[in-house]
């Protein structure tokens, strides 16, 4: 069984055949394993209950991705259209290395930084065109927003800049948090 399957559904979601293909490939291919079951905040400060537990991670994964799809269909995003199957894409690769490459006992970081750049490297192999993976490796590497840095790390994110990537740091945002309705 691919380890991508865990998130077909997302994979179908995407259009462009080539992008689904590279994407597909990526997951299977160049994430670790544990991603597929681990959960998507180590510690469950970070994340609704859904998204805690075995396979947590994908979950949010998933979530970020319904919410990517629910966003697009208003009239406010429809500018967004044409970056749908890069957004999806983003979205599904944005976690791939939360906690690095030897997957950790707690989030690194610069998960985004690794999860872009592997990516990055994996579409220039398999020949995905250059504007495509570009687009992709910087919603990705941008998609913590505004907490770009951290006090045990000397390394600075960015911060979003264009539309396309302020709307994938906004869907990991909204599929991230713990509603309370007391």
């Amino acid at each position: 069984m691919a380890k991508s399957e865990a998130l077909s559904r997302e994979l179908f979601k995407i259009s462009d055949a080539d992008l689904r293909k590279v994407v597909d490939g990526y997951l299977n291919e160049c994430v670790n394993e544990k991603f597929f079951t681990a959960p998507a905040s180590s510690t469950g400060k970070h994340h609704p209950a859904i998204s805690l537990g075995e396979g947590g991670l994908v979950r949010h994964t998933q979530l970020a991705v319904q919410v990517a799809e629910d966003l697009l269909q208003l009239e406010m995003y429809q500018t967004l259209q044409p970056f749908k199957d890069r957004i999806i894409a983003a979205l599904i690769i944005h976690d791939t290395k939360k906690s690095g490459e030897e997957w950790e006992q707690f989030t690194v970081f610069e998960h985004p930084k690794l999860a872009a750049e592997a990516f990055k490297a994996y579409a220039k192999e398999k020949g995905l065109d250059q504007s495509v993976y570009t687009d992709i490796y910087e919603m990705v590497i941008s998609h913590m927003g505004q907490w770009n840095s951290d006090k045990r790390s000397m390394e600075k994110l960015p911060k979003p800049t264009n539309p396309h990537q302020k709307f994938v740091h906004q869907c990991d945002y909204i599929a991230s948090r713990k509603w309370k309705m007391d």
